[in-house]
């Protein structure tokens, strides 16, 4: 069982997405990464599928 869930809302953070989860990834520690995207144009969505993480895709902005 995973100790800690870090859950990222975004919404069209193509730009700074891949350095964050970068920087997240680099950490030590027992934990999973989501990303939670609320109805992104760019192509943020595409940049995390091709990391290959887990990603909740809202059909709207729900923000937080």
């Amino acid at each position: 069982m995973t100790c800690v869930s870090v859950n990222i809302v975004t919404y069209n953070n193509a730009l700074t997405i891949i350095p964050c989860l970068e920087a997240l990834m680099a950490q030590e520690g027992d934990f999973e990464v989501v990303i939670i995207d609320n109805a992104s144009v760019d192509n943020t969505v595409e940049l995390v599928q091709s990391i290959g993480l887990p990603i909740i895709l809202n059909e709207q902005n729900l923000g937080y």
